[in-house]
C-alpha cells in the first residue's frame, strides 16, 4: 500500500514539472497541511501556455475577459453598464458538497524571479454549474494578481468523496494585451440601462404633432439602444388625446403623433417590423379630462421597449 501512495505522488510530481503555474514544483514546497490531505492525490486544471490565450467581447453594453480551462470550464471577467466587475467560473462538472475554496496566487514557472506563493483567503464553493461567483473586491483582486504575472489558483476538496485535491489555475501568460482592450471596453460602456429607456412619456402642447427638441434628445438616445441591444423584439408606441374638440380630430392628431415618432426611428435605421403604433381616444384617457391638468397629461405619446 505504501508502494502505491509513493508511486501516485511521484507520478503527480513528474507531471507537475512542465507545467505552468502547477501546485506541486520541482523544489517539493511543502502544501498547507490544512488544506491537503495526504491519503489523496492533487488534480491539476490549467491551460498550457501555448492554449493560454484570453478572449475579449467588447461593446458599449458588455465587456467580457474569458479563458478557457481544458477539460473544465472558463474564467470569465464581465463589465456592463452601471454594474460593477464580477468574475465567475463556469464548470462541465458541478461539485459535489457546497463548501469553500483556497485561493492561492502563485508564480508560473516560466517567469525567470519566483515570487512566493501567497495565500489570498476563502472563497465559497456552491454546488453549480458556476461554483465560484465573486463581486468587486475579489474579482479586482485577482485582477491585480494576474496583472502582475501571477497565476491565481483555486483549490477545494473534489467531486467524489473528497479525499483528492482539485487545483484550477488562472494563466497570465498572455493577460496584458487582453486586460488593456478589456480597460478601453469598459470606458466605452453606456452611462445608462435598459431600465432607464424602457419607458419614455413625450407631452404635447395643443395641435403640436412633431417632437420637440427635448423629445429628440430622448429619441435619439432611445435609437441608440435599440440598435445596441439585439434582445429588443417590439417597440411599442401608444397615443393619447384629451377630450378638446371633435373625437375624430383628437384621434387623427394621435395618429401623426405616433407615426411622425415611428418616422424618426425608421430614419435611425430602426427595423420598421419591430414598431407597433397603438392610438387611443378620450375613452382611453388616464387623466382627468375635465381639468385642465388632467387634458396635458393626456396629451401624451408613451414609447415602451419590449424583450
Amino acid at each position: 500500500m505504501q508502494f502505491i501512495y509513493r508511486s501516485i505522488l511521484l507520478g503527480s510530481l513528474v507531471l507537475c514539472l512542465g507545467l505552468s503555474g502547477c501546485g506541486l514544483r520541482a523544489k517539493n514546497k511543502k502544501p498547507e497541511p490544512a488544506q491537503v490531505d495526504y491519503t489523496g492525490t492533487f488534480v491539476f486544471y490549467f491551460p498550457r501556455i501555448e492554449n493560454a490565450d484570453w478572449e475579449v467581447i467588447s461593446g458599449p453594453l458588455l465587456c467580457e475577459l474569458t479563458q478557457k480551462i481544458p477539460e473544465y470550464g472558463e474564467a470569465k471577467f464581465t463589465r456592463k453598464p452601471l454594474q460593477g466587475l464580477t468574475f465567475s467560473m463556469s464548470v462541465f462538472r458541478e461539485p459535489k458538497h457546497p463548501g469553500n475554496a483556497r485561493l492561492i496566487s502563485r508564480t508560473p514557472t516560466w517567469r525567470e524571479k519566483e515570487e512566493e506563493d501567497r495565500d489570498l483567503g476563502t472563497i465559497p464553493l456552491v454546488v453549480s454549474k458556476t461554483p465560484f461567483y465573486l463581486h468587486n473586491g475579489w474579482a479586482r483582486r485577482l485582477l491585480a494578481e494576474l496583472e502582475r504575472g501571477m497565476n491565481p489558483l483555486f483549490r477545494y476538496s473534489d467531486w467524489a468523496d473528497g479525499r483528492d485535491q482539485i487545483n484550477v489555475i488562472l494563466s497570465s501568460a498572455t493577460f496584458m494585451p487582453a486586460w488593456r482592450s478589456f480597460q478601453q471596453c469598459e470606458q466605452g460602456l453606456l452611462n445608462y440601462v435598459f431600465d432607464d429607456v424602457r419607458h419614455s412619456v413625450f407631452q404635447y402642447e395643443v395641435n403640436q404633432t412633431n417632437p420637440d427638441q427635448e423629445a429628440q434628445f430622448r429619441l435619439n438616445q432611445l435609437s441608440e439602444y435599440i440598435k445596441l441591444d439585439p434582445s429588443i423584439k417590439r417597440i411599442q408606441i401608444d397615443g393619447y388625446t384629451d377630450s378638446k374638440g371633435f373625437s375624430r380630430i383628437n384621434l387623427a392628431v394621435a395618429n401623426k403623433r405616433i407615426n411622425a415618432i415611428k418616422d424618426y426611428f425608421v430614419a435611425e435605421g430602426i427595423d420598421n417590423n419591430k414598431i407597433k403604433l397603438i392610438a387611443h381616444d378620450e375613452k382611453n384617457a388616464k387623466y382627468d379630462n375635465r381639468t385642465a391638468e388632467g387634458r396635458n397629461k393626456n396629451r401624451r405619446v408613451e414609447v415602451s421597449l419590449i424583450k
